[in-house]
């Protein structure tokens, strides 16, 4: 497991207990021993040979049964019950080599045993759920990991965003989905995006969308399922920035999706001009972000020293979307400007950039003449 997934995780289950009341994070602790009364759970006894199996026996599928079973009643009890019942039901999925079959049977049962409980009103059992799910690495467990980036707590919508994470990452190897899956699962993605109010939740669905990124182009469908996750983080991050509200604590978002899509528009082939294009546009986004900060005179340190990060990256994304369209950006060092305090003459130079007459509303980038600066 990489470690921003890890990142994510950590940060899911930080958001839920720091919102709950002193006396409940008591009941939370581990260490605290609290377990009397503890549901049923028992380890899943699935041999690895079954679970690297492309051709499952009904035996194989009755010790798939009796693992979900044996284990679905300690999911929704207290805390330490439901971490043994998680720990016992990934054990399996852990295993070197999971086949896509076992992965299709496992997931079968699971579904029905996680999908109640990653609507419980308990954000410990919702959030292990969860991690289940995102691990199941199939269209299940993406499915319900999508539903729940729109639950209210942003703690659960953390942990739904590790979880579809997970899922990408096991598809950049495994075929356990198809393209049109794939797309209809970046299409609640972007929506998630579009709807998010928590600049960390913000974060981490651009971690997500960096797991994405990874997927495989071995097919036409594949890489055209890349594509759209490409074009739509870009598209909506961009718009993010251009309604004007999203304050310091967004800027590692920005920061983030910029730095993730930079290896794929760097990638050979390059992806579509249309992709590229827009690409250019969440630039121009980001640069009229950082614009409007700096001209309010309320950045602190900081957030300055971020900013300037964010700018050196737009621009290193307007120059590598240009070899992709066949043409040339030449950077303009706007970062040192903003870095260094130099807001004026940052705002100055900017505008050969984003202005009405700027570089990114002529060809081949064709940006309309006031999306960034109206």
């Amino acid at each position: 497991m990489s470690e921003w997934f890890r990142a994510l995780a950590r940060e899911a289950r930080q958001r839920m207990i720091t919102s709950r009341r002193p006396s409940t994070l008591f009941a939370l602790m581990v260490c605290a021993g609290l377990s009397a009364g503890a549901a049923a759970q028992a380890p899943c006894n699935i041999p690895d040979d079954v679970v690297r199996s492309r051709a499952l026996s009904e035996t194989d599928r009755t010790l798939i049964r009796d693992c979900v079973n044996n284990n679905r009643a300690a999911l929704g009890a207290e805390y330490e019950a439901v971490r043994r019942a998680r720990v016992a039901m990934l054990a399996p999925l852990r295993v070197s080599g999971v086949s896509i079959e076992f992965r299709a049977a496992y997931s079968a049962e699971a579904e029905r045993a996680l999908a109640p409980l990653v609507r419980s009103e308990r954000d410990d059992v919702a959030i292990n759920a969860l991690r289940i799910a995102g691990e199941l690495g199939t269209e299940q467990g993406a499915r319900l990991c999508a539903g729940a980036l729109a639950d209210k707590r942003p703690g659960v919508r953390m942990m739904a965003a590790a979880g579809l994470a997970r899922t990408f990452v096991i598809l950049q190897t495994d075929a356990t989905m198809t393209a049109q899956q794939i797309v209809r699962v970046l299409g609640d993605l972007a929506q998630a995006v579009r709807a998010e109010q928590d600049p960390l939740v913000l974060d981490g669905l651009a971690m997500t969308y960096e797991a994405a990124f990874g997927l495989p182009t071995t097919t036409a469908e594949l890489a055209q399922a890349r594509g759209r996750a490409l074009l739509d983080a870009a598209t909506e991050y961009g718009r993010r920035a251009r309604e004007g509200k999203l304050g310091p604590e967004a800027v590692p978002a920005m920061l983030r999706i910029s730095l993730a899509l930079r290896e794929p528009v760097l990638g050979t082939p390059p992806p579509p001009a249309n992709v590229l294009r827009e690409v250019t546009g969440l630039a121009g986004d980001f640069l009229a972000h950082v614009l409007r900060r700096v001209t309010s005179r309320d950045v602190g340190e900081t957030e300055r020293a971020q900013l300037g990060v964010l700018v050196a990256q737009s621009e290193n994304l307007v120059s590598f979307a240009a070899r992709g369209l066949n043409a040339a950006y030449a950077p303009r060092n706007l970062s040192e400007m903003v870095a260094s305090g130099r807001d004026a003459e940052f705002a100055r130079r900017v505008l050969e950039v984003i202005g009405a007459e700027g570089e990114l509303t002529k060809q081949p980038f064709g940006h309309p003449r006031d999306r960034f600066v109206r």
